[in-house]
């Protein structure tokens, strides 16, 4: 992207990280940040996105000059969408926002690691390194509606009696990213696999049986490839080693 927001030397620096996730793109959207600094001074909302310039593609990272007169160092952001694209979220992984001195050079950095959904029309606010104890959080009502959201995601349920609990959907938090495949069919390739890595590179995969067709052509599927499929291969798997969630304390010792 690469807006430039003023014409004189920019004061500060904004790069925004699109994540790696799938469906994490947007496109023609309106993003808008707040800053302050570290003496409290806020800005007024800057406008990151033009007419003609306003993608952002995961794995890209755009970058945004602005010209705040007397701001130093960046402590808290607030990042805001305002476009109602209610179909189409956006992945943010991070957002670092560098101080320039007059030289041009680097006086302080500041990086906010988001790593979240950011939908339409919502607005959300982010202190530096994005951490502190839950009794120190300025921002305590996000954070409880950000909490409240995870539980209603990550449902879990018992599909064997005695195993421990799995979530009943998959958040598409936890799924395999475009990268992570990337780098598994680059595996595979160097072991010989060769008739259908060039697909990975050109599409996304849509399911996990989609790797099955990594094996087309030269190597057979393994044997054991749709094991993980069966909740009893999946109960063993957790049985079979140290289990903490289903490990109860003994009060006596067992006659048998």
């Amino acid at each position: 992207m690469g807006a430039d927001l003023s014409k004189d030397k920019p004061t500060h620096e904004v790069f925004v990280y699109t994540g790696d996730k799938k469906g994490g793109s947007v496109r023609n959207i309106t993003v808008f940040l707040t800053l302050t600094d570290i003496s409290g001074e806020v800005s007024k909302e800057q406008k990151l996105t033009k007419w003609y310039d306003n993608d952002f593609d995961k794995w890209n990272r755009e970058e945004i000059n602005l010209m705040l007169p007397g701001f130093t160092k960046i402590t808290d952001i607030a990042i805001r969408r305002g476009d109602e694209s209610e179909n189409d979220d956006w992945y943010i992984e991070r957002v670092v926002v560098e101080h320039r001195n007059d030289e041009g050079g680097v006086q302080h950095s500041s990086i906010f690691p988001l790593n979240r959904w950011l939908h339409a029309g919502d607005r959300m606010s982010f202190v530096e390194f994005d951490s502190c104890l839950p009794q120190f959080d300025k921002y305590s009502v996000q954070r409880k509606q950000e909490l409240q959201e995870i539980r209603e995601e990550y449902v879990l349920v018992q599909k064997i009696d005695g195993a421990p609990h799995q979530v009943d959907v998959v958040p598409r938090n936890e799924e395999f990213t475009t990268r992570y495949f990337i780098d598994v069919s680059g595996s595979l390739a160097v072991s010989g696999v060769k008739t259908t890595v060039t697909g990975v590179f050109t599409q996304d995969f849509n399911s996990l049986l989609d790797i099955e067709s990594l094996y087309e052509g030269k190597f057979t599927i393994p044997e054991g490839v749709n094991r993980w499929r069966s909740d009893e291969e999946f109960g063993n798997q957790k049985l079979a080693g140290c289990n903490p969630i289903i490990i109860k304390k003994c009060h006596s010792v067992p006659t048998q």
